[in-house]
């Protein structure tokens, strides 16, 4: 049986020791990896075996409905005004195209861009473009 939970629990332990990544990575995909075996646990699933194809996309889908918001509450919606104040007072972690990073708010700055480009809210361009014709 594979637990959702150890599961989580050694790969954050591999990230931290073996790869030595930033606390603030770490932090990130902790939440993501807690968000996951909660949503899992609501569904009574204590086994990564029994995870279908179904169970990933209503993950997914739960997921790409909301957007990060701050540490407190890091899947609140954050409106674009906290979100471009944000990026203005924090300094690059490095030059521009010299590194890779995961990113959170890499992924609302692109909902807002797409929602923008097809002057529609993201939800909607989610349920016409990805829920809908995933079933």
């Amino acid at each position: 049986m594979a637990d959702p939970e150890a599961v989580a629990r050694r790969y954050l332990e591999h990230l931290t020791v073996e790869r030595g990544l930033a606390d603030n990575t770490l932090a990130a995909y902790r939440r993501d990896l807690q968000r996951y075996v909660g949503f899992l646990a609501a569904r009574r699933i204590g086994d990564l075996d029994a995870v279908d194809a179904k169970t990933i996309r209503a993950f997914i889908a739960s997921v790409s409905a909301s957007t990060h918001g701050p540490d407190g509450d890091p899947f609140s919606t954050i409106t674009r005004d906290a979100f471009a104040a944000w990026i203005k007072k924090e300094p690059l972690l490095f030059s521009p195209g010299s590194a890779v990073l995961y990113s959170n708010f890499g992924f609302d700055l692109l909902a807002m861009s797409l929602s923008a480009a097809a002057r529609k809210p993201y939800p909607d361009l989610l349920q016409e473009n990805i829920k809908a014709p995933t079933g």
